[in-house]
C-alpha cells in the first residue's frame, strides 16, 4: 500500500511539474530504452558468502556482474534543462553445494542465492552540450533471496529431506548526483 501511495505522488508531481513548465514552443517528451553492463562491488555480501560459506566449506558463492535493462522518460523543460525519470532492474544469482558432518549424520545442502536491484531515480538535469550534469532522489529497491533443499543422511540411510526460502528486502531513498 505504501508503494502505490509513493508511486501515486510520484506521478501527480511529475504532472503537475510537466503540465506547468511545459510551453507551447518547446514541449518534448522521449521514451527510451536503457540496458548496460552493470559491475557493482556487492561490498559486504560478497565478504558473507566467502566468511559463512566459501572459507568454511569450500563453496564458490559470489555475485558477479552482468546486464542491467530499463526504461527512461525524459521531458525537456525551458532552457537547458531536462526532467528524467529512470527505472531500472538487474538481476544477479550464484549457486552451490555442500555437506555437513556431525557425529554419524551429514546433511548435503543445495543454496541458490538470487540478488535483485530495482532503483528508481527522479532527476533534473542541466545540458552542457553536448555533456550533462544533474541532481535527483533514488529509490533503490533490493531483494536478497535464498533457496535451499537438504538430504540428511545417517549411517549412509536417507532420513529426512526439506526446502526453505528466506529473503530480505530494503528501498533505501538518497539523493544522487549525476555527470556524462
Amino acid at each position: 500500500m505504501r508503494k502505490k501511495a509513493v508511486g501515486f505522488m510520484v506521478a501527480g508531481m511529475l504532472v503537475l511539474v510537466l503540465g506547468l513548465a511545459s510551453t507551447a514552443a518547446r514541449a518534448e517528451l522521449n521514451l527510451g530504452l536503457v540496458g548496460g553492463y552493470y559491475s557493482p562491488s556487492f561490498g559486504q555480501i560478497n565478504e558473507d558468502f566467502d566468511f559463512y560459506f566459501n572459507d568454511l566449506y569450500g563453496t564458490t558463492f559470489e555475485f558477479k556482474a552482468g546486464m542491467l535493462y530499463g526504461l527512461a522518460l525524459g521531458y525537456q523543460l525551458p532552457g537547458r534543462f531536462r526532467l528524467r525519470l529512470e527505472y531500472n532492474s538487474f538481476e544477479s544469482k550464484t549457486s552451490d553445494e555442500y555437506s555437513e558432518i556431525w557425529l554419524f549424520t551429514e546433511t548435503r545442502w543445495k543454496d541458490d542465492f538470487t540478488l535483485t536491484v530495482r532503483p528508481v531515480i527522479l532527476s533534473l538535469l542541466y545540458e552542457l552540450s553536448p555533456a550533462y550534469i544533474g541532481a535527483g532522489v533514488s529509490s533503490f529497491y533490493s531483494k536478497l533471496n535464498r533457496d535451499s533443499e537438504w538430504e540428511e543422511y545417517t549411517f549412509g540411510i536417507l532420513l529426512d529431506t526439506g526446502s526453505r526460502s528466506f529473503s530480505d528486502s530494503d528501498s533505501p531513498t538518497g539523493l544522487v548526483l549525476l555527470g556524462g
